[in-house]
């Protein structure tokens, strides 16, 4: 029944940006929301993504998750692999920005539940800015040092 409240609360605050319609399908969404967020330890409230998180190298070595296990999660098809994965990862990182990974969770559901999913480009895509936060952040000497080029030598080398 909580569910049930909570997804009649965000339905009603939405708008057309907000992934939420009234229909079945959204009750469906909010409660695999729900059980992931039940896992999550401790709001973090840092606006960072579970990602980056994830990314993060523990004792100056590896990232929180391996990267097997990462791509592992980017490529869930469908809620129940997603849910799976998802738990995972809240599990793995005990704390997380609540709002952020609801956000990210029911968005990425909207994009892969989407009946034209070819029309979202793949950088405005939530999957997208996952890889992106969880490998910067999982090399950050290799990202600060990293210059572009700037002669035709340094790019032909």
């Amino acid at each position: 029944q909580s569910v049930f409240v909570l997804a009649r609360g965000l339905i009603r605050r939405g708008d057309d940006c907000w992934p939420l319609r009234d229909e079945t399908g959204s009750y469906d969404r909010v409660a695999l929301v729900a059980g992931v967020l039940s896992h999550v330890l401790k709001d973090a409230n840092r606006g960072e993504t579970l990602a980056a998180q994830l990314g993060k190298p523990v004792a100056g070595e590896r990232p929180l998750m391996n990267e097997l296990r990462f791509q592992s999660l980017l490529r869930a098809r469908d809620a129940s692999e997603l849910f799976l994965q998802w738990r995972r990862a809240v599990q793995l990182a005990r704390e997380a920005d609540v709002a952020q990974v609801a956000d990210d969770l029911l968005t990425w559901l909207a994009e892969l539940q989407s009946p034209s999913p070819a029309l979202i480009r793949a950088h405005d895509s939530v999957k997208f800015h996952w890889a992106y936060d969880y490998y910067l952040a999982s090399k950050p000497e290799e990202a600060g040092a990293r210059q572009d080029p700037v002669s035709d030598e340094e790019i032909n080398a």
